[in-house]
């Protein structure tokens, strides 16, 4: 007759491995925490990972306000989902272009700059946008779309 092997891992093996009350220091905050509330194979907790990369996103957009602008217009083109990208609105802009655009319009001396496009069904494109407040920006949408639908 056949013997059957016995598994490598065995249950008992698993019950050794419970972690579940193992804990960690942190290698930022110096806090010991639970082994859970570590991403895997890192020396850095979770509430300190996000606070990083909330902190080095806000360094970057200080540093280059337009940036923020340019990802955001960016995502909004190529998410398959997004409306924009459904009717083929594309963004044809560099970063170097929507900095010219920030620099020509005064856009840190608004309140909240948005990037407007002036054709609203063209491309994102340096003869088609510029820099508006974003008050200013959601009326005109509302207006262009009051527009089409009625006349």
């Amino acid at each position: 007759m056949y013997q059957i092997a016995q598994p490598l891992w065995s249950v008992d093996f698993f019950c050794m491995l419970d972690i579940s009350n193992k804990m960690k220091i942190c290698k930022k905050c110096n806090i010991e925490k639970e082994y859970n509330e570590f991403s895997k194979h890192r020396n850095v907790c979770r509430q300190c990972r996000r606070e990083e990369s909330y902190a080095s996103r806000r360094k970057k957009y200080k540093a280059r306000p337009w940036t923020k602008t340019f990802d955001t217009a960016y995502k909004r083109c190529n998410a398959k989902t997004h409306n924009y990208f459904i009717r083929g609105i594309k963004f044809l802009l560099s970063e170097q272009d929507l900095k010219f655009l920030w620099q020509r319009d005064s856009a840190d001396k608004l309140k909240k700059p948005s990037i407007d496009r002036i054709n609203p069904r063209g491309n994102y494109e340096l003869d088609n946008c510029r820099m508006i407040e974003l008050t200013a920006n959601i009326k005109r949408k509302k207006a262009d779309r009051w527009q089409t639908e009625f006349f």
